[in-house]
């Protein structure tokens, strides 16, 4: 299995966390809940509404895909963005 690096951001509060993700075809890529669980975390407090569950606010590189599977297994799925 493939694995790729993400960053994901939150401008709101400065944070930054990089995650190991399975490299799909098409340049996708796949982050589990557990991936998805700890960006929030790192990226966000727990008590704060300035993100959704990545934590992840303002302009990212990705687009956050949620699939079927994403939806029922709480994992994610990233498309790159054209540049």
């Amino acid at each position: 299995m493939d694995r790729r690096t993400v960053v994901l951001t939150n401008d709101f509060h400065q944070t930054s966390v990089a995650l190991r993700g399975e490299a799909l075809p098409g340049g996708e890529m796949h982050l589990s809940a557990r991936q998805v669980k700890r960006a929030g975390l790192e990226l966000c407090c727990s008590d704060c509404r300035c993100s959704g569950e990545t934590g992840a606010r303002g302009h990212q590189h990705w687009a956050f895909i949620y699939t079927q599977s994403d939806r029922d297994n709480g994992g994610l799925t990233l498309s790159p963005l054209l540049k």
